[in-house]
């Protein structure tokens, strides 16, 4: 059974930049797409938050768009199978500069700019250093680094 259904999806677990469209146009454009829908609720706009595999392929659209460098894991992914593979793709495309990565302004940010992690503060920043512990409090996660420097990532000043 065919089914047509005019609806707009949301990729589960990554953050597209601008490109990130042209990118999905051309593997998408007319063919059937496999929706593996994530949760049961639905996405702001009533759009579905689904990961999607174009045909019978195994591989989801958004390990694609990781690995041309397209798009980034998103901070909040799911299940940890599905977070491994997305992050094992997003090394890889950093690694060989891909996309966004090739951006200087994608670079990871060291813990000693604490400027630019501040300026990062509710949205996604992407801080390299070996972290030493994590801590919560109210709606303020702090992050200790080896370099013995606490990030403050998230959270408002109250």
């Amino acid at each position: 059974m065919l089914l047509t259904v005019s609806r707009e999806v949301r990729l589960a677990a990554i953050e597209v930049v601008r490109s990130s469209r042209d990118a999905l146009q051309s593997p998408v454009d007319g063919r059937d797409l496999q929706l593996m829908r994530v949760g049961s609720d639905q996405a702001r706009y009533g759009r579905v938050v689904a990961f999607v595999r174009v045909g019978d392929s195994q591989q989801a659209i958004q390990e694609m768009l990781i690995l041309q460098g397209q798009a980034r894991v998103a901070a909040r992914i799911g299940d940890k199978a599905c977070a491994d593979i997305l992050l094992r793709s997003e090394r890889v495309a950093r690694a060989a500069r891909r996309g966004l990565w090739a951006d200087p302004n994608f670079a990871p940010l060291r813990p000693e700019h604490l400027n630019r992690i501040a300026s990062a503060r509710g949205q996604f920043a992407l801080v390299e250093r070996k972290v030493l512990s994590v801590r919560e409090s109210g709606a303020t996660i702090y992050l200790k680094f080896r370099a013995a420097l606490v990030a403050r990532l998230y959270g408002n000043d109250s």
